[in-house]
């Protein structure tokens, strides 16, 4: 494939190493982060993706607590205590009413939750 077909061979290698780099990152964010800090590194990341804000779940809360390795219960404790950090929820919105104060909660590691690393 290398030989007839160089650049989808190059297209192949970048999907698999973007894919490991992932793999690589859920363990390190489960054993360095609590709960809480996994939602709120989830929710400046969605943020940053979408460039908002503000922003509605897309995705199932159920499904969300297994990507962030937690039980419902954990998400709604968690969901319970981010306004503390700057996040109102109304339903299934989200609103970013501090940033700074979510950061400093949070703690990104840029080796965890930069999207192009």
């Amino acid at each position: 494939m290398m030989e007839t077909s160089p650049a989808l061979a190059l297209s192949a290698c970048r999907e698999v190493a973007t894919h490991y780099r992932d793999m690589v990152k859920e363990p390190k964010n489960m054993k360095v982060r609590n709960a809480g800090q996994r939602l709120a590194n989830w929710i400046l990341t969605e943020a940053d993706v979408l460039s908002q804000s503000s922003f509605e779940l897309r995705i199932q809360k159920t499904v969300l607590a297994s990507r962030l390795g937690m039980t419902n219960a954990h998400l709604s404790r968690g969901f319970n205590t981010l306004w503390t950090h700057g996040v109102v929820l109304r339903g299934l919105k989200f609103d970013i009413i501090d940033r700074v104060a979510l950061q400093t909660y949070a703690h990104p590691d840029p080796l965890i939750d930069d999207l192009n690393s």
